[in-house]
C-alpha cells in the first residue's frame, strides 16, 4: 500500500484565511511539482489549479477550508472534489461554514459521476440537512450508469416526505432531462 501524500496551501482573501489540502497516492508528486517553473510562481487557487493540471490523475482529493471549516472556494468552486485515476471529477461537495449547502444558483451540495461523466447521484442540502432544492428539485436523485433515474425522493429538514413511483420517475426524467443526462463540469481553473 502506498502512503498518502498531502500538500497544504494557505492563503488569504480579504479578511478570510483559506487552506486547501490536496491528497495523492503518488509518493513524490508534490516535490516534483514544486520544481516546475509554471508552478513556482503561483499562489492561492492559481497554485491549486496548476498542481491539479500538473498532477492530473495523481491527486485524488481536494478539500478547501475557510477559517478552519469546509467551505466552497472564493468564486463558488466546490469545497471537496474527488478525482479518478485519469484526473476526471467523480464527486463534488459544496459547503458553507462547515455545513453541506447547495450553491446560490441551486447546484446540489453533493454530486457523484461515473467514469463516463454521467451524474449518477445527487443530494440537495440546506444547513447540512437533506432538503428539496431551492428551485423545487427533489432532494435525492439516483441514476443508473446511463443516466436513467432509479430512485428519487423529496426531503424536508432531513425527513423523507415522498418517494417517487416508477411512473413519477419516468415523468420527471422526461420533463427535466429530455436531451441528455447531466454530465460533470470539470473544475474551473482560476486565471485561465
Amino acid at each position: 500500500m502506498v502512503a498518502r501524500q498531502t500538500q497544504e496551501i494557505e492563503y488569504r482573501n480579504g479578511d478570510d484565511a483559506f487552506r486547501v489540502v490536496l491528497t495523492s497516492n503518488s509518493p513524490d508528486i508534490f516535490s516534483q511539482a514544486a520544481k516546475q517553473q509554471e508552478i513556482k510562481d503561483k499562489e492561492g487557487e492559481a497554485l491549486v489549479a496548476a498542481l491539479l493540471s500538473y498532477a492530473k490523475g495523481a491527486v485524488f482529493r481536494v478539500e478547501r477550508y475557510k477559517d478552519g471549516k469546509l467551505n466552497d472556494r472564493p468564486g463558488g468552486g466546490h469545497a471537496v472534489q474527488e478525482f479518478n485515476d485519469s484526473g476526471a471529477l467523480i464527486a463534488a461537495s459544496r459547503y458553507r461554514d462547515g455545513k453541506r449547502q447547495d450553491a446560490a444558483n441551486g447546484e446540489p451540495a453533493f454530486q457523484k459521476f461515473n467514469d463516463d461523466g454521467i451524474r449518477t447521484y445527487l443530494v440537495h442540502y440546506k444547513d447540512d440537512k437533506r432538503h428539496d432544492g431551492p428551485n423545487g428539485e427533489p432532494a435525492e436523485q439516483v441514476s443508473d450508469p446511463s443516466g436513467n433515474f432509479v430512485f428519487i425522493a423529496r426531503y424536508r429538514d432531513d425527513n423523507q416526505i415522498k418517494v417517487f413511483t416508477p411512473q413519477e420517475m419516468a415523468e420527471f426524467q422526461a420533463k427535466n432531462a429530455p436531451a441528455a443526462p447531466k454530465t460533470r463540469k470539470e473544475p474551473k481553473s482560476p486565471g485561465r
